[in-house]
């Protein structure tokens, strides 16, 4: 099988390097497709295990807390440790939460499970960024880069088709049988690629490797190109979290049928998936602060939009939100970019530190924008996008200059 990619960096995009990189792609795309189908599920899962709403809340709350936490720290212990060795753990991990679930009888062990997927995500998501980043020239690592926006928007795009397919025909625990044999072929996938591992010398104890990346953790978010960078990832989720969550709820509101409402929310992910490569082709081009600032603006121009025209058809909130889903592909071209790259010597690390906060918008945003949406409905979501991004946007112009600084340890 010729999937080893040589240590020395692949010079150009083309079918030959898509093809050599499909491992990491793939282990990229696991994540958000099995973690978006799993919420398709949960009313079948509360069914089939007689639990309440609140116990179903847990096994969201449970994969999401060691998912969040763990990022933090994962992108370092591969700069500290080999990078290969961890996303390998990833995919056991991975089988194991997958077995365990599609094997439960009880919710305990169904809430094990999914405590088990949040850290095999942590470990995959932050390090197939950090390895496709490394496996590229400057020159091209936009366009790497764009691939990954798109495998994880078309992640989130089909987990939930996939999920109401798989369901109907062999139950919700099928959908993790899937899962978990979806992780044994990616851990025999990734035994055969030879992935460009970091230079520091590696000598110390397993304690000694985990206070270490703790302490490199705090050191790179000192830089301050780093910290601008997060916050703006912290702000792209933070507002598709919150679009998607309270335009679902105000079109169930009006009594819009369901599977409209699904387009509509689709609208986001679908414009994802067609332009992300497109926006790292940009970042290529034209570089990485401005596709961010390209990115800030139309979004900034998307709310506008759609704080005038959501109310005029169903037609323009459905263009609303795919402008805002095109124009965020873009955003996340540049800041992956960006993230992968502002501190070198520790891209693990910084892109760890990145991820967390990215994935903290997440979290935040339905209990932040709750009061928002109460008083002031979609309206006033419409509006703090708009007034977030604006502010989004005039934070490009600095971190142009900070950027620029020598950010190492």
């Amino acid at each position: 099988m010729d999937y080893i990619v040589e240590t020395t960096k692949l010079n150009e995009v083309n079918l030959k390097t898509v093809y050599k990189l499909l491992p990491i792609l793939f282990t990229s795309f696991s994540a958000p497709l099995f973690g978006s189908g799993y919420l398709t599920l949960i009313g079948f899962v509360q069914n089939d295990l007689n639990v309440s709403l609140f116990q179903i809340g847990l096994t969201i709350s449970l994969y999401a807390l060691p998912f969040t936490l763990i990022q933090l720290f994962s992108g370092s212990l591969g700069d500290l440790t080999k990078r290969k060795l961890l996303l390998q753990i990833g995919a056991v991990l991975f089988v194991l939460g997958s077995f365990v679930a599609a094997s439960s009888v009880t919710f305990l062990e169904l809430l094990l499970a999914r405590f088990i997927l949040g850290i095999s995500s942590a470990i995959l998501m932050p390090l197939s960024l950090v390895v496709l980043a490394d496996s590229i020239v400057d020159e091209a690592r936009g366009r790497v880069v764009g691939m990954y926006g798109t495998m994880t928007s078309f992640g989130v795009f089909s987990g939930p088709l996939i999920a109401g397919i798989v369901n109907s025909v062999f139950g919700w625990r099928g959908f993790f049988v899937i899962s978990m044999t979806y992780g044994v072929i990616l851990f025999f996938w990734l035994s055969f690629y030879n992935v460009k591992e970091s230079e520091i010398k590696r000598t110390k104890s397993i304690g000694e490797t985990l206070k270490d990346s703790v302490v490199i953790t705090f050191k790179v978010g000192q830089f301050a190109a780093l910290q601008v960078i997060a916050f703006i990832g912290f702000i792209g989720f933070f507002m598709l979290i919150g679009l998607i969550t309270f335009t679902s709820s105000y079109l169930q509101g009006i009594g819009v049928q369901s599977e409209l409402i699904g387009l509509m929310i689709s609208a986001v992910g679908f414009s994802g998936v067609l332009f992300s490569f497109s926006g790292g082709w940009l970042v290529d081009k034209i570089g990485r602060t401005q596709t961010v600032r390209i990115g800030a603006f139309g979004i900034v121009f998307s709310f506008f939009f759609l704080f005038f025209g959501y109310k005029i058809s169903f037609i323009v909130l459905f263009f609303g939100m795919f402008l805002f889903g095109l124009f965020l592909s873009f955003l996340w071209a540049g800041l992956n970019t960006l993230a992968t790259e502002v501190v070198p010597s520790q891209r693990g690390a910084a892109t760890s530190f990145y991820s967390f906060f990215r994935n903290l918008g997440q979290i935040m945003a339905p209990l932040l924008f709750e009061p928002v949406y109460s008083l002031f409905s979609l309206q006033g979501i419409f509006l703090s996008g708009f007034m977030l991004f604006l502010v989004v946007f005039f934070l490009t112009f600095p971190l142009s200059a900070m950027k620029k600084e020598k950010n190492e340890i």
